[in-house]
């Protein structure tokens, strides 16, 4: 899939939090479907037919925001769904914020038991890498994270899936620049909330 990019992206960016010493990345607290990226990345259930947000009211927003055409798409796309700690790209459809969505599906913590819980943390890890894999391969030079699996609907604690999803990315950004030139620019969520 080509990228869209240079596309106009509107959107809100949010409040600033951190950036990292080089400027290779930052941090802000924004909502997701507002957030002006190429690509950002839509927490979803293995039906891939609504969001894992926390927010009241925000669970169908990355789907809805994208159109029937979306959900028609990733029906289409992917008719036995997506498997938990995959991910898949797909057009933005109606989202004027971005030009891909990257959805994914998290582990749910809630049901994990002591012996659960390194599969889970992999399986959340993987997530992160799985989204930087798909951004890369369109070409992303930015995008955009929620806090995957924190909340209400998976039970992961905010502040550790904010330290793994960062360390992921650091170290996939890491790694690219020895062998690219290209870099990419993302946004977390703030561990603070």
């Amino acid at each position: 899939m080509e990228s869209s990019f240079p596309r106009s992206l509107v959107g809100n960016a949010g409040k600033f939090i951190h950036s990292s010493p080089d400027g290779r990345y930052e941090i802000r607290k924004a909502i997701m479907v507002n957030f002006p990226a190429v690509a950002i990345v839509n927490a979803t259930n293995l039906s891939m037919t609504w969001n894992t947000a926390n927010i009241p009211g925000a669970k169908f927003q990355i789907t809805r925001g994208g159109g029937p055409d979306m959900l028609q798409w990733l029906c289409t796309s992917y008719p036995n769904g997506l498997p938990v700690g995959e991910a898949a790209v797909s057009p933005s459809f109606q989202l004027p914020n971005c030009c891909h969505v990257i959805h994914t599906n998290a582990p749910n913590y809630r049901g994990r038991t002591r012996s659960t819980i390194p599969l889970l943390r992999q399986q959340l890890v993987d997530c992160y890498r799985r989204c930087l894999e798909e951004a890369y391969k369109v070409g992303a030079a930015s995008i955009a994270f929620p806090c995957l699996g924190a909340g209400l609907v998976l039970g992961w604690r905010r502040r550790d899936v904010s330290r793994l999803g960062l360390d992921r990315f650091i170290s996939l950004l890491t790694l690219w620049a020895r062998t690219n030139t290209r870099s990419m620019l993302g946004w977390l969520p703030s561990s603070e909330s």
